[in-house]
C-alpha cells in the first residue's frame, strides 16, 4: 500500500504485517507491547493507565518513506483509531 500526506506530497510504502504475526513472531507482538506499555509509564502519559495487556496491536506495519522536495520530512498524522503508537528506526539513522 502506498499513501501520501503531509507538505509536497511526502510518501511511504507500508507492508501490512500485523496478518501475519501471530501466527510466525507472536513473541514479537508480546515485546512490542511490553516497550509501548513501558514507554506509556516512563514518560507519564498514562494514556495506558485501566487497559495494561488488554490492548492489542491493532496494525503493524514496516514502512519505507520517501522524502518530498526538499529537506521537509513527512507531516504528523493520526489515524483516528489508535491510542498508543510505537515507531521502530530498524536502519542506521
Amino acid at each position: 500500500a502506498n499513501r501520501s500526506f503531509g507538505y509536497n506530497a511526502a510518501s511511504h510504502e507500508t507492508l501490512f504485517l500485523h496478518v501475519h504475526l501471530d501466527e510466525l513472531a507472536l513473541w514479537l507482538r508480546r515485546k512490542l507491547l511490553e516497550l509501548v506499555l513501558l514507554a506509556d509509564q516512563k514518560a507519564g502519559w498514562n494514556v495506558s493507565r485501566g487497559h495494561g495487556y488488554n490492548l492489542v496491536a491493532r496494525c503493524v506495519e514496516l514502512m519505507s518513506y520517501a522524502a518530498s522536495s526538499g529537506a521537509v520530512p513527512v507531516a504528523w498524522h493520526g489515524d483516528g483509531g489508535t491510542l498508543l503508537t510505537l515507531v521502530a528506526m530498524l536502519s542506521p539513522p
